[in-house]
């Protein structure tokens, strides 16, 4: 990883290298850059979670940490690029920069635009969110959202490049003509420690792993679904990772007494460390999420479906997106396509019913999912490709 010949700049606006769903996509985009032939220069808010990852030791790159406090000010647009742009102008002054790639930044993107248009730099953008009105205080006349929508639909076409990570927004930008590669999540999962064996036991273990906050996952069905399996006797636990019990009603929309007489096969274990989250969903015999249907889902790609496939844990949600591309009914996990709690039912009707060779298979189904779609790696010649129409672009 050594003698680089080009150096890219990628600037993000999430915690690194760990603290939030993204982190994990930046770590790995570290090494898809690093094998197309890039230095990456990292320009990341400073947080609490900043700290040294294992994973990149053997990775060529730097990290340049910006006080970026998301406050009412910085979410308004009020002095949120000053920061960014101070820190861009300090790497640029040393080093010859070859490429600009950032996350889609709100109130930041203008300026790395300009920056790029100035240095004549190719400016590839990544987009992996298209935000619900429905999560930002004051709706769709929020100036955070409205800005949000306005760089999607009309400045965002500016850009050398895109990497989308769904059809959704493949489709969008390939419409403006920019050229765009689809990327899904990213994973390092020749390095991800699987499990295929079954052990015995008298139940099913399913795991949630993730945040419950801003209307994306939701729990009311797959709760009431349980309620109904383990009337009898306890057939399933469930583990819930990343959030409290306090958040875990209000996504029930308080109603509390849903969780009445759960105690002996929910358990809710609030936040644990990033890096702790393979493990976890590597313990379980399935993982669980569902998602509402909307544009903000259909236009993102989980995180979790790829972590979880990574360590051969089979996956169980509804069908959002690209899903139904990576997720086959029966064979490396399980998919409605009706997002009820009879839906959620007769899928766990059907997991406690299987046996120890139909659950290995569907873990090796899993992990082989993993292995040939969320490898960075397999990316490296779509990225290339992608560069050098940015490069035609800055040159024409």
């Amino acid at each position: 990883m050594k003698d680089k010949k080009y150096n890219a700049l990628f600037v993000i606006s999430c915690s690194f290298p760990y603290g939030e769903a993204f982190s994990s996509r930046a770590r790995n985009m570290v090494k898809l850059f690093n094998e197309c032939g890039y230095k990456v220069f990292v320009i990341a808010p400073q947080t609490h979670e900043n700290i040294k990852s294992v994973e990149l030791e053997n990775f060529d790159y730097e990290i340049y940490y910006v006080q970026d406090p998301k406050n009412i000010l910085t979410l308004s647009g009020i002095g949120t690029s000053k920061p960014y742009i101070k820190a861009i102008e300090e790497i640029s002054n040393t080093v010859k920069l070859d490429l600009l790639v950032s996350s889609a930044m709100v109130y930041v993107s203008d300026y790395l635009y300009k920056w790029s248009r100035k240095n004549r730099v190719p400016y590839i953008m990544e987009q992996c969110e298209w935000y619900d009105q429905s999560t930002f205080k004051g709706g769709k006349y929020n100036p955070y959202y409205r800005e949000h929508i306005k760089l999607i639909e009309k400045k965002n076409k500016r850009v050398d490049g895109i990497i989308a990570i769904s059809s959704l927004f493949e489709k969008h930008y390939s419409s403006q003509h920019v050229p765009t590669l689809r990327m899904p999540t990213i994973l390092d999962v020749a390095d991800v420690e699987y499990r295929i064996k079954i052990e015995n036991k008298d139940y099913v273990r399913i795991v949630f792993a993730g945040s419950l906050g801003k209307g994306k996952e939701k729990f009311q069905d797959i709760i009431k679904a349980l309620k109904t399996i383990n009337s009898k006797d306890i057939k399933i636990k469930l583990d819930i990772y990343g959030a409290t019990r306090k958040q875990l009603t209000e996504n029930l929309e308080n109603q509390s007494h849903i969780l009445v007489g759960t105690e002996e096969y929910i358990n809710i274990f609030g936040r644990i460390p990033q890096d702790e989250v393979e493990s976890k969903l590597r313990e379980a015999d399935f993982s669980i999420f569902t998602r509402p249907i909307r544009k903000s889902s259909d236009a993102g790609f989980p995180t979790k479906l790829a972590e979880s496939m990574s360590v051969g844990t089979p996956v169980i949600t509804n069908n959002t997106g690209d899903i139904s591309m990576y997720l086959h009914n029966g064979k490396n996990g399980y998919i409605t396509f009706d997002n009820s709690k009879e839906a959620i039912y007769d899928i766990f009707n059907t997991v406690v019913h299987m046996n120890k060779n139909e659950l290995m298979e569907m873990r090796k189904q899993a992990r082989y999912t993993a292995m040939n779609s969320f490898s960075y790696e397999k990316y490296k010649d779509g990225l290339l490709e992608l560069i050098s129409e940015a490069k035609e672009r800055v040159i024409g």
